[in-house]
């Protein structure tokens, strides 16, 4: 089984992943647009990363949390991007959609003042030549492969429609936002889900993926890493036919 060594930077909201690969850095993810500058300084200062060493990039999806400096990032860096083909329109357009819903009221509440004063919008990443577009569910072994990591990239639909993880070789799992563990979630009873979801039961499933897929631990985008073993707790608590308001 693979070893691979990866670090993270927090900005805002959001855990940066980057793995080492062949040709330099694969990074999962950005921050808020506003955040680049203290992405930049604290990529520099933490692990004495420049810009220009992140050869990849890619979008667990297109929500403005994930994405808002991505053009900034691929412009500068001159990285590839790695995206579901399900994000392309968003990223063009450089807005969240709004398909998704509260996982609960508390959540609703909550977000509903959020909501007031945030636009859900991020400067548009337009494709170009260097970008890899990932087709249908199905898994994508050489994508990883090709850049020296081994592992697969599957599709995890359930928060958008364009989500996709990273499973490793070594049992790291990348899951984006189907799964979070943030401790400020605790009060509004996420129990590991997203805050926000369009199918429930697509995100079950993706949990069962990353089990059958020997995942070992969880690097979640917005909180603390955490055991598999917790996810497999909450499968067995959670019925398929969970009350969405609960």
């Amino acid at each position: 089984m693979g070893k691979f060594k990866h670090q993270f930077v927090k900005v805002g909201f959001t855990n940066c992943y980057l793995l080492e690969c062949k040709d330099g850095y694969l990074q999962i993810d950005t921050g808020y647009p506003k955040d680049y500058s203290k992405y930049k300084q604290r990529l520099k200062k933490k692990y004495n990363i420049e810009i220009n060493e992140i050869a990849h990039l890619i979008l667990t999806h297109h929500h403005d949390d994930h994405a808002g400096f991505a053009a900034n990032l691929l412009e500068e860096s001159k990285a590839s991007l790695i995206v579901h083909e399900n994000a392309l329109k968003r990223l063009k357009l450089g807005l969240s959609e709004i398909k998704s819903r509260p996982l609960n009221r508390r959540v609703r509440f909550v977000f509903g003042f959020f909501n007031k004063f945030h636009e859900f919008q991020y400067p548009p990443v337009i494709p170009y030549d260097n970008v890899k577009r990932l087709k249908g569910s199905q898994d994508n072994h050489e994508v990883l492969r090709d850049i020296g990591l081994e592992g697969v990239i599957i599709h995890t639909p359930g928060h958008t429609e364009d989500g996709i993880s990273i499973i490793l070789d070594d049992g790291s799992v990348f899951p984006g936002d189907n799964a979070m563990n943030a401790w400020y979630f605790n009060i509004l009873g996420l129990q590991k889900r997203p805050l926000f979801i369009q199918d429930l039961n697509l995100i079950f499933e993706s949990w069962k993926q990353y089990v059958n897929l020997k995942g070992k631990r969880i690097y979640p985008a917005h909180g603390k890493d955490f055991s598999i073993e917790l996810l497999s707790k909450k499968l067995s608590k959670f019925k398929p036919d969970s009350i969405l308001y609960s």
